[in-house]
């Protein structure tokens, strides 16, 4: 279906992620940015070779869980078995460059899924925006993601910087993604997630 938006098929819908990813028992929403450009390579697109990832997303957050001990293995299987959706703030296919406030004024395909999640795991400041204009729970503000230690909760919500090895490059920091994830890791087990 071609989105008036962007005069696009969101990849959400082209790879059918509420038929075919939602989770029987939703634990966890976690809401990234968007899913990069056109060309890009889609969350829920799997990998030939978890080994080799070419989603830095997926690659960081499904090694890092397992690692965590919230996922029997680092698949895509396991995140959906263990209760985890993956959505972004913006659906459409675009650039950084082609990035608008508008874009995640009204973000509607969140609504429902963010009032419903036990555990929600935020990344990054759009995702943010988008978020706090789905719920008056979360508080509009800008969060400096990229400083420790970098990561924050509030009340059902995790918060940390987009996680790509762009990201970890430039944060310069080794010691970042290791604490992001501990500190999520001890967020859902106080929340009561486990692996599934």
């Amino acid at each position: 279906m071609i989105m008036s938006c962007c005069n696009q098929t969101h990849p959400f819908d082209r790879f059918d992620v509420k038929g075919t990813w939602q989770p029987h028992k939703l634990r966890c929403l976690i809401v990234g940015e968007n899913p990069g450009g056109s060309e890009s390579t889609y969350f829920y697109d799997t990998p030939e070779s978890y080994e080799d990832d070419p989603v830095d997303v997926r690659d960081a957050l499904l090694k890092n869980l397992f690692k965590e001990e919230l996922l029997s293995s680092a698949t895509l299987e396991a995140f959906q078995k263990a209760g985890f959706l993956f959505d972004h703030a913006i659906r459409c296919p675009i650039s950084k460059k082609e990035f608008r406030a508008e874009l995640v004024k009204e973000p509607e395909h969140l609504r429902e899924t963010v009032a419903h999640a036990p555990i929600i795991w935020v990344m990054g400041n759009w995702a943010c925006k988008a978020v706090a204009n789905v719920t008056d729970v979360f508080p509009k503000r800008k969060y400096p993601l990229s400083e420790s230690p970098y990561s924050w909760e509030i009340d059902k919500f995790f918060i940390s910087a987009y996680l790509t090895k762009r990201r970890y490059e430039w944060n310069n920091t080794k010691e970042s993604w290791p604490r992001i994830f501990s500190a999520f890791a001890q967020f859902a087990r106080r929340r009561g997630a486990s692996p599934g």
